[in-house]
């Protein structure tokens, strides 16, 4: 059975798996797509760098902005979301 995306439920954390193979915890993502455009935030997978809208897509960017932290911050700052 080839891999595909979804989405695990645990005890703590949320587990992922992509397309590409890639599987892990929400810890592991580090790299958000910023969609101005679009007024949306969504995780993008480690192993292949592809947006994944069913891993979760938050809106919208400004309230995001508000209480985000850590790599999620930072990858709004580089989007120019805090200017």
């Amino acid at each position: 059975m080839p891999n595909e995306r979804r989405v695990e439920v645990g005890s703590r954390e949320y587990g992922f798996t992509c397309d590409c193979g890639w599987s892990g915890t929400e810890t592991g993502i580090e790299q958000w797509d910023v969609q101005r455009t679009r007024d949306r935030v969504i995780r993008c997978c480690p192993g292949c760098g592809e947006a994944v809208p069913e891993w979760g897509t938050f809106r919208p960017i400004d309230g995001l902005a508000r209480i985000a932290k850590g790599d999620l911050r930072a990858e709004l700052e580089a989007a120019g979301v805090y200017d």
